[in-house]
């Protein structure tokens, strides 16, 4: 199964910023005491899967250094995990496969994303929303033809990205085979997706679009990050290219 429950995660699309990251990072979190919880980290860890293999760690070794990475996401911590000769148990399995690594990784990008999905609409519901509340010229500027496209756009962008996604966790559970090429298309594509829409939304809200004010540019970092994470859109490609022989 998936580290994270698909009903679950899309059941929290839309919400707001704080919402969304006290269901991804946990009940304990809040963006002003966001650490990470080295018990959650731990059961993490340990949490079996029986359709892959695992490494067996206990993240209180004190050879596991954790150190804390600055990021221009404010709404979750990055950590980099080192291991300095640490204790480990390595399962049998794992010794000639690197199937539990590759699952990660497919189901890493599956959840990135989500991630940016559900960021995206977010962007796209507080663009439409502001655009009927600001008045230019005696009028919405959700009125004007320009910025009427600007939504169009985002929504119709947007829409097949939810199925590529959808169809992307139904192959990690039950077609192995597609999981990887499906998994690869949908962090690239979303990513591209995603980029665009934290852009347009952002030039919806004019000059107040960057500001603490309007909350848009937290989710507009949120969208640049998991870009990068576990590869870039270009980075991907090549990997999905190369997985259809091309």
């Amino acid at each position: 199964s998936l580290p994270v429950s698909w009903k679950d995660y899309f059941d929290g699309i839309g919400d707001e910023l704080n919402v969304i990251a006290k269901e991804i990072n946990g009940p304990s979190w809040s963006p002003k005491k966001n650490q990470l919880d080295i018990d959650e980290l731990q059961k993490k860890i340990d949490r079996e899967d029986n359709n892959s293999n695992k490494i067996n760690t206990n993240i209180n070794d004190k050879n596991i250094k954790l150190t804390e990475l600055i990021t221009v996401d404010k709404t979750r911590t990055y950590h980099e995990i080192q291991f300095e000769k640490a204790s480990i148990d390595i399962l049998e399995e794992t010794k000639t496969s690197n199937q539990a690594i590759s699952r990660s990784i497919d189901a890493g990008r599956i959840v990135l994303a989500a991630d940016s999905l559900g960021a995206s609409e977010a962007l796209l519901k507080k663009a439409v929303e502001y655009s009927k509340e600001r008045k230019q010229f005696g009028r919405a500027i959700g009125s004007f033809q320009a910025v009427k496209h600007m939504c169009a756009e985002m929504a119709s962008d947007l829409e097949p990205c939810y199925s590529l996604v959808w169809h992307a966790a139904h192959c990690f559970d039950n077609i192995p085979d597609e999981s990887r090429l499906m998994a690869c298309h949908a962090k690239s594509h979303v990513s591209e997706v995603s980029k665009v829409i934290s852009k347009k939304a952002t030039e919806v809200h004019g000059g107040m679009g960057f500001t603490d004010l309007m909350g848009i540019h937290y989710w507009f970092k949120r969208i640049g990050v998991n870009r990068q994470n576990l590869g870039s859109p270009e980075t991907i490609r090549e990997e999905a290219a190369k997985i259809q022989n091309l």
